[in-house]
């Protein structure tokens, strides 16, 4: 009975291991040489309303698509194919459509290639894909705190640019332990009239 018990532990906590592994964001670089830090490479972030990646400069980026992978481009022209539309036909056979994007990526930057619906048609299921600019790393920290939290550059540059909360800030009592000394205004007498 022990050992059964044992081996069900086990297994628990193997499949526990596979599912927090495969939630894991992961960066790809997408340049050749040593990484360089996120002020210096052009970030594409992606979410659920993101288009699949396929290739960058021709060059396959992987070999399964998960929402919340980020890829690291040197800054300049950059073409990128992605998954355009998917078709069901007869719920038998897809037709997967791909486009590919030019754009110039700049430096220190992040972007987002995002699902845009076609408005000439409400029933029509088709969108195209734009490229969108989330703004400058370090704004982007600031603004999305949550944002690849256990990455090493991520935290690198937030340590870097002072976003890092504090242990007080983050259990909610950054008010309690300051050492400014606040000022009471004197109470004044009221007068009866």
């Amino acid at each position: 009975m022990r050992k059964n018990c044992c081996v069900w532990i086990v297994v628990v906590m193997f499949c526990g291991a596979m599912v927090w592994i495969s939630g894991c964001n992961s960066a790809i670089v997408a340049y050749e040489g040593k990484a360089a830090s996120l002020e210096d490479v052009a970030v594409i972030s992606t979410t659920g309303d993101s288009c699949p990646i396929i290739t960058i400069d021709g060059k396959p980026v992987g070999l399964q698509y998960r929402t919340g992978d980020e890829y690291h481009l040197l800054p300049g022209r950059h073409t990128i194919r992605v998954v355009q539309k998917m078709k069901g036909y007869n719920n038998i056979s897809w037709r997967i459509e791909h486009v590919d994007l030019k754009y110039d990526f700049q430096a220190g930057h992040v972007y987002t290639i995002l699902k845009t619906n076609n408005p000439a048609n409400l029933w029509n299921t088709d969108w195209t894909p734009t490229i969108a600019e989330q703004g400058e790393v370090v704004a982007f920290a600031a603004e999305n705190p949550d944002y690849f939290k256990d990455s090493p550059a991520w935290k690198q540059l937030r340590k870097e640019n002072g976003l890092t909360p504090t242990f007080f800030e983050k259990i909610g009592l950054a008010g309690w332990f300051n050492s400014e000394s606040t000022e009471v205004a004197e109470e004044q007498p009221v007068e009866n009239l």
